[in-house]
């Protein structure tokens, strides 16, 4: 029988994850915190010997401003919520001095460089599939673009994260069509459910995730290997978002990492899979408060690997790991 699976995937996005929640400034020490942050990741996925998938928002792959500008895809989002939509943001910008928030050719070429990572797709411009006003033509040319100016670079997208993991049917057919064979889905629970922005973040369902945190409201949210697949991309769902640490909440930490540990080591026993995710600018503050988790966290996994033979795959990994076959 296989041995359990540590899975780990990161939201990389930089200043597009939020452009519609806050002004840059509001949240710069973050985004630009990231380029301290990945290559300290890195250094620890390296040490641990972890695989790991980095859904990548496809503007990060520009070279430059002034290629940010003109490179689009073919039918931009028809959002109802303009705000929603970052290409008016994008022509009000000036010259580079903001690039390091908006751009990462060199951290893309150093998660590259290191063993086991794998860079997917976060979507072109962190489009929401789930927002009012939004067409399947506009989803498919987005996702299209990412994966054509990543094979430019020598890419292939095979993974995908979904912006605020908001993904239906519809979705998951324009990604068949385009070659993704796998995505993170969202844990199976009410609080968790995809939805728009408006209902997932609606207050019952932040506080419900929010003691999800500390205290077990939806179990360990781990799930068996799978076995088969169809034409369909490979469901891998999400089990746990890795918090960032919180000096007001610290003295909550215990709770946090025995909830967390007690999820990888049901996972590893039942030789099922553990899926943990988080974004880059979630370390961009506090990096070695979060980097003093993350290790606590891969001892553990490393406990598991000698005692129970977990093994450290990310999503792209698991995904070719499935045996192909017309039965779910």
């Amino acid at each position: 029988m296989s041995a359990g699976v540590l899975t780990i995937s990161l939201d990389f996005e930089l200043y597009w994850g939020v452009h519609d929640k806050c002004d840059l400034d509001t949240y710069r020490a973050n985004i630009e915190g990231v380029h301290l942050a990945a290559p300290v990741i890195l250094e620890v996925f390296s040490e641990y010997g972890i695989h790991a998938t980095w859904a990548t928002v496809g503007f990060l792959l520009c070279e430059s401003i002034q290629e940010l500008r003109i490179a689009r895809p073919d039918v931009l989002p028809s959002y109802e919520r303009q705000e929603y939509a970052p290409y008016g943001y994008i022509d009000s910008l000036g010259g580079g001095e903001d690039a390091a928030c908006l751009i990462a050719p060199g951290l893309l070429a150093q998660i590259q460089e290191t063993p086991h990572q794998e860079i997917g797709t976060h979507t072109w411009s962190h489009f929401y599939c789930l927002e009012a006003g939004v067409t399947r033509e506009s989803m498919r040319s987005d996702m299209a673009h990412a994966k054509d100016m990543a094979q430019a670079r020598g890419l292939e997208l095979t993974s995908i994260v979904f912006p605020r993991n908001q993904y239906d049917d519809s979705c998951l057919d324009v990604c068949r069509e385009l070659g993704v064979t796998c995505y993170r889905g969202n844990q199976d629970h009410f609080a968790y459910r995809p939805n728009n922005d408006e209902v997932f973040n609606a207050p019952w369902a932040r506080l419900a995730r929010a003691v999800d945190t500390y205290i077990s409201l939806s179990g360990p949210n781990s799930f068996a290997r799978p076995v088969s697949v169809t034409d369909t991309p490979l469901n891998i769902p999400a089990s746990f978002f890795l918090r960032p640490f919180s000096k007001k909440l610290r003295l909550l930490e215990p709770l946090r990492l025995r909830r967390l540990k007690r999820a990888m080591s049901h996972a590893a026993k039942a030789r099922e899979v553990c899926h943990l995710w988080w974004h880059p600018h979630n370390f961009g503050r506090n990096l070695d408060a979060n980097i003093a988790v993350l290790r606590q966290l891969l001892d553990h996994y490393r406990a598991l690997a000698e005692r129970h033979g977990m093994e450290s795959l990310n999503m792209g990994e698991l995904a070719k790991k499935t045996p192909q076959s017309e039965a779910v």
